[in-house]
């Protein structure tokens, strides 16, 4: 079976591989902290899975900071990038999932709303990155989820198409930007409060990554 018929695995990073809504939540907080601004769980839950220069331009609009989304973003990377590698940890399943990709001949993109440097360091430090074949980041695309550009590029790197391909994805904005390039797309529920369970359209929902290994 060539590459266009096996297709590929497009797996999302944060809340779908990696053990990393809370520590950054965490690390948001103490942020905003820093900058003086309130913020409630709406607010968090209200952008789940879009990229952080969108819920960066949220709270300086908000609450009206007088500088750039650029030097708060640069402030933010500087204060969660080595907490987000040091202290992140994969979520059950997930080395098995790609391993088990990798045996079935399927090539892998992560398709994330982080940056690059963020998302191939966690690769690397727990050994995922030689069963990952290309990152797609936040710096990579001019418009992001739920925008089906990501997964669209990931897609064109990988030489594949949506026909038997697999999109993994926690939140609901993760899954219409799969779902909007064509992809078959399985939720992934580790907690029970994803957002994207009854979203009109997914394939399957699952509790955890190995029981998605089937449908390779």
């Amino acid at each position: 079976m060539n590459s266009l018929e096996r297709g590929g695995l497009f797996v999302d990073l944060d809340g779908t591989l990696a053990d990393s809504i809370n520590l950054m939540g965490r690390v948001f907080q103490r942020f905003l902290d820093l900058k003086g601004i309130g913020a409630q769980a709406a607010d968090f839950t209200s952008m789940r899975g879009r990229p952080l220069s969108d819920l960066v331009e949220f709270f300086r609009e908000r609450h009206g900071l007088d500088c750039t989304e650029k030097s708060l973003l640069d402030d933010f990377y500087d204060l969660a990038d080595q907490v987000y590698v040091d202290e992140t940890k994969p979520l059950p399943g997930a080395g098995l999932l790609l391993e088990a990709a990798a045996r079935r001949g399927r090539a892998v993109a992560l398709v994330t709303s982080a940056r690059g440097t963020v998302a191939r360091a966690f690769l690397r430090r727990h050994g995922f990155d030689g069963l990952v074949r290309a990152v797609v980041a936040a710096e990579h695309v001019e418009r992001s989820k739920p925008d089906p550009q990501p997964y669209l590029l990931a897609m064109s790197i990988l030489a594949v198409g949506p026909t038997g391909s697999l999109a993994v994805e926690d939140s609901a904005v993760g899954a219409r930007s799969a779902m909007a390039a064509g992809l078959p797309t399985w939720i992934i529920d580790h907690n029970g409060r994803s957002d994207a369970v009854d979203l009109p359209g997914v394939r399957g929902v699952a509790g955890s990554l190995e029981q998605i290994i089937p449908f390779l």
